[in-house]
């Protein structure tokens, strides 16, 4: 991944992750329906091969900073994702074939 920092009283630093390896990742990008559109605070886990991870949407850690609403999952050598459970913010669960809309991004 890529990153911008803009710094006060200079100009923008631009971060690239030029890491040349053949690993492969998942990027979920999840939409609520009505107040919550971002769905701040819904935890996803993913499983696949052995391998199991956790990640929640969170907003900006601070006035100035603004955080990716994508949740970004490394699944090393594992080309498939064997499941994907999603927890909304009021606990309600969902597999991926519930969910109304929600973009992956290999």
């Amino acid at each position: 991944m890529d990153g911008v920092v803009n710094e006060m009283n200079d100009t923008p630093s631009l971060l690239r992750g030029e890491v040349h390896n053949w690993n492969h990742w998942l990027a979920i990008h999840l939409e609520g329906s009505k107040s919550n559109r971002s769905l701040i605070g819904a935890r996803v886990n993913v499983v696949a091969g052995g391998l199991r991870q956790m990640d929640e949407v969170r907003s900006g850690g601070s006035c100035f900073s603004q955080d990716d609403f994508r949740l970004h999952f490394g699944l090393g050598a594992y080309k498939h994702v064997d499941s994907i459970t999603i927890r909304s913010p009021m606990g309600r669960r969902s597999g991926l074939a519930r969910l109304r809309r929600i973009r992956l991004c290999w």
